[in-house]
């Protein structure tokens, strides 16, 4: 049956949000809602669980388009043979227990990464990415509510989290919550209303006291940057206006002056002065000797905690590499490189927000975090793929003014992942392709 493109445009806002909450939700239980009594509640209390449940029905209710196909299709197929050995990697764990739990989040994760390249695949990876950074910004502007509604609390952490969740987990909802706001001021303006948000997300992840988060939210927004420079006097005009409240921010609140000092803290004293690390080098060396000990196949799914050598190496790369060998490693790092390259190669460079997500977590969980701690590279780097960097609602207005102008449809550019289209309407409300098939005529006698 033949859908309508408003139909398959709900269906990816919505999915969009599913995808949202699977990256936020962490391993958060809904139990957690109704005090201990549950003390080790089941799988499905968990938000995670039907996040990628309802990302996984994208499978089945987005038609499969075979004229256009999603442009980081060689880079889906490389990390699901990924997720195929690590799961293989399990029948050689050195406990089953640890193995199994590993293998439900590796299900999850690869779920959730082959319904992605499906839903922007389908073409309507707009419409995805308005779902996916509108939940981005309700969710994480409610956990950011909850946080500020902490700060001050007698008997909490100096490193503010919320939820159960650790400070660095946090930093990365928040800078989630940076990279929504930039979004939502990119496709519609109303500088006026998105910058202070993202201003505030970039506040919340310095009293996290996550390094990495810092380190991995500077490195998102340069590739933001850099990838939209094509507007540079907007960029500009947006950078000095967020200069301005930042430091009005840090100057007029105590909030503001506790993140400075924080930052000072983490940063300053303690990794420039004290050299402290969080015992990051020790867990690092003995992945890497776990490693060595198995470089070809590695050590077997969760191998790291269940030797007793820590919750995981703090370090993506460095995991595959100890528990799936050189072969994961290849597979992860192969897929990840390429990914890369096809984004910048093409001359429509990818979205640059989702792109600049990317970064941010890519870079974040080479310092903490395990596999499915990073599940938003796997996720990002797909959608970063899909979806376009200029909007359908605004590529259509482009166009309209092109045809107005006397420009043919065939010279006006297209952005891959989009519905190409031009002006004019169908009696039901749907508008006619870009690209018409043309018609086969008689041949003109000679």
């Amino acid at each position: 049956m033949k859908r309508s493109p408003s139909s398959l445009r709900t269906r990816s806002r919505l999915l969009g949000v599913a995808g949202a909450l699977f990256l936020l939700s962490g391993r958060w239980k809904l139990a957690s809602l109704f005090g201990p009594d549950l003390a080790d509640p089941p799988f499905y209390y968990e938000v995670r669980f039907w996040a990628v449940l309802a990302l996984s029905s994208g499978l089945l209710v987005m038609p499969l388009n075979t004229r256009r196909r999603l442009r980081g299709r060689f880079v889906v197929f490389p990390l699901l043979i990924f997720f195929g050995y690590t799961a293989l990697s399990s029948a050689w764990a050195p406990d089953p227990t640890f193995a199994w739990q590993k293998l439900y989040d590796v299900i999850l994760v690869a779920v959730a990464t082959a319904s992605i390249a499906r839903i922007v695949g389908a073409g309507a990876a707009d419409a995805f990415a308005e779902g996916l950074w509108g939940g981005m910004l309700v969710f994480g502007g409610v956990l950011a509510w909850i946080a500020l509604a902490a700060i001050g609390v007698p008997g909490g952490s100096d490193r503010l989290a919320v939820l159960g969740g650790g400070p660095n987990v946090f930093g990365r909802m928040m800078g989630y919550l940076a990279f929504a706001a930039l979004f939502f001021w990119r496709r519609q303006g109303r500088m006026w209303l998105y910058l202070p948000v993202s201003v505030l997300a970039v506040f919340l992840t310095l009293l996290s006291g996550s390094r990495g988060s810092l380190v991995g939210l500077a490195a998102g927004c340069l590739a933001f940057f850099l990838l939209e420079i094509r507007r540079p006097g907007r960029l500009f005009i947006a950078a000095v206006a967020g200069a301005v409240l930042f430091f009005l921010l840090v100057e007029e609140t105590e909030v503001g002056r506790t993140a400075i000092d924080r930052f000072y803290t983490r940063v300053q004293v303690q990794l420039v002065e004290q050299r402290y690390a969080s015992g990051r080098q020790d867990i690092y060396r003995e992945a890497f000797e776990l490693g060595r000990a198995s470089p070809v196949f590695g050590a077997g799914l969760a191998a790291f905690p269940a030797l007793g050598l820590g919750a995981y190496p703090h370090n993506f790369f460095l995991e595959a590499f100890c528990e799936t060998g050189l072969v994961g490693l290849a597979l992860l790092a192969g897929a990840c490189g390429w990914g890369i390259l096809n984004g910048l190669a093409r001359r429509q460079v990818p979205d640059g927000v989702t792109a600049g997500a990317f970064v941010l977590i890519l870079v974040a969980s080479q310092f903490s975090g395990g596999l499915y701690d990073s599940r938003g590279v796997f996720a990002l780097l797909i959608a970063a793929l899909g979806i376009p960097a200029v909007s359908e609602d605004v590529r259509d207005r482009r166009e309209r003014r092109a045809v107005a102008l006397g420009a043919t449809a065939a010279t006006i550019p297209k952005t891959l992942g989009e519905t190409t289209r031009v002006t004019g309407r169908y009696p039901n409300g749907t508008r006619p392709p870009l690209h018409p098939e043309p018609e086969h005529s008689a041949p003109t006698p000679l």
